[in-house]
């Protein structure tokens, strides 16, 4: 006889405990995205990724946002995976990489969320 997995004895041992849902934040982007995206813009405080076919505007989209943070005074933490954006052209969106974090190293998810381990742990010690 097979012993039958139970989900709900499973979730109760993990013992999450029940947290207030938080008042949603966003990056607010131009109205065309928010359009597009059904939301007034980036969520903040998740992480956010943005995945699709080469040269269809992934890149753009991260920029564009990443500039709009900064003009609303969130320090943006972009993680770049596919080495295809060329500064100059972001420094014309207006973003300004002086006041962000720009991650390029990353091969894998285990490494980006590694990174953000570190940024999260960092954050949380105060620095």
């Amino acid at each position: 006889m097979s012993k039958k997995f139970d989900i709900a004895k499973f979730r109760d041992s993990l013992e999450i405990p029940d947290l207030e849902e938080k008042k949603a934040k966003y990056v607010v982007v131009n109205e065309e995205l928010q359009v597009c995206l059904g939301l007034p813009g980036i969520p903040l405080g998740d992480i956010t990724e943005i995945y699709g076919d080469s040269d269809t505007g992934k890149s753009t989209l991260v920029f564009h946002a990443a500039a709009q943070a900064q003009k609303q005074g969130i320090f943006p933490v972009v993680i770049i995976k596919e080495k295809k954006h060329r500064q100059a052209r972001t420094e014309l969106m207006g973003f300004d990489p002086k006041n962000a974090i720009v991650h390029t190293t990353c091969q894998s998810l285990e490494d980006i969320f590694e990174f953000v381990d570190k940024i999260v742990a960092k954050v949380n010690k105060g620095h």
